[in-house]
Order: C-alpha cells, then structure tokens, then sequence
C-alpha cells in the first residue's frame, strides 16, 4: 500500500462570495419573517457552507452541527438569567426592603450583578462556544474536540483583564493555561495510529506555514 503524499499544504478556500451573500439574505429574510428565531439555523447554513469550503491536503471540512442545538443553548442561557434576575429581585425585596439607599433601586442592584458576575460568565461562554464549533467539526472522519474548564479559562480571563498590568499573574500564560491543546479524535478504525499522527502532524506544518 502506497503511503499518501503528506507534503504540507496551506489551506485553500474556494467559496464564492455571491454565493455566501445569497444564503446571507436568505438568512435575513427569514430572520424578519419569523421574528428572529430562524437565527440559529441561518448561523448553521453559514458555518456549514464556510467549513465544506475550506479544504487542508486536498481534503474539506465537514460542520455537524444544527440549528437546534443552538436554539436549546439559547433557551438554556435565558433560563438562566431569568433565574438571576428573579435571585437579585428577591434580594432587593427580602435584604434590602425595595429602597436601600437613595437612588439605587433594583435596576442599580442588578447591573452591579453583571458587573460583577456577568463578565466573567461571557468569558465561560465564549469558550463553550469555542468547544461547541470544535466538537462539530470534522476533517477525514477526524472528530476535533477541545478539552480543559470553561470555568477556568473565565477565572484567568477575569484576573487578566483586572489585574495591573505589571502584576505577575496578569500574563498570556495565566489564560493559556485554561486552554487544553484542541485534540482530534478519528470516527474511523484506528488501525494504524501512526498514520493518524503523521497526518495530525502535517496540519500542524501547514498552519505554521500560513
């Protein structure tokens, strides 16, 4: 059996931008006609497009994901911050007794509760994002995965951004360190592991090479 040409190659993408457009306003109009709701499988169609376009050693991306999965993550983080606002509401009613002090009301108490809990959780949810895409993607039968704490990754990003910029633990480091190396695990039989690393090995060369 021959062994495949595993010379490193950038990556090639061929969309058209007319093309891309079309399912743009398509996504638009069905975001009017249904209120916005139509949103998450308009972002699936892009992403889908986008990936089947992109190919590294001759070979295309393939995205997985659906529009559903992203409307039930959307629904989640309302649960969410409707349960938050219903916590603060109870706090501004039981602990402070609706008028703590002069001008600051629950509006106040609320957006204090952001500042205070909301950034970091933005910082949650982009990585779960970013895991999210990974896990969806795949190249060759090649399923890409991303391990590591969300939550982890949210503390180094706060303690980054708020910590003078002199300070030892305010480094590049502190929040690459919440990152776990994304990792690939194939769909296919593992027969020849060896063959998985030298094609894993050979992405590698071409993203260096970009």
């Amino acid at each position: 059996m021959t062994e495949p040409d595993l010379t490193p190659s950038r990556p090639v993408y061929d969309g058209k931008l007319g093309e891309l457009y079309a399912i743009y306003l398509r996504h638009l109009i069905l975001m009017v006609l249904t209120l916005g709701w139509s949103r998450f499988w308009g972002r699936t169609r892009l992403r889908r497009y986008l990936w089947n376009h992109l190919a590294v050693l001759g070979d295309r991306f393939e995205y997985r994901g659906r529009g559903l999965e992203l409307l039930i993550g959307f629904l989640l983080a309302v649960v969410m911050l409707a349960a938050w606002a219903a916590a603060m509401w109870l706090v501004w009613i039981q602990v402070f007794h609706e008028k703590p002090f002069a001008s600051f009301g629950l509006f106040d108490l609320f957006s204090l509760s952001v500042a205070l809990i909301g950034f970091p959780l933005a910082y949650v949810g982009h990585y779960a994002g970013l895991r999210y895409r990974l896990s969806r993607t795949r190249w060759r039968g090649i399923r890409c995965a991303m391990a590591g704490s969300a939550w982890r990754y949210g503390a180094s990003a706060m303690r980054s951004s708020c910590l003078p910029r002199f300070s030892p633990l305010n480094s590049r480091a502190s929040v690459a360190g919440a990152f776990s190396s994304p990792s690939c695990t194939s769909t296919r039989s593992l027969k020849r592991p060896s063959f998985i690393q030298r094609e894993m090995a050979a992405v590698a060369s071409a993203a260096r090479g970009r």
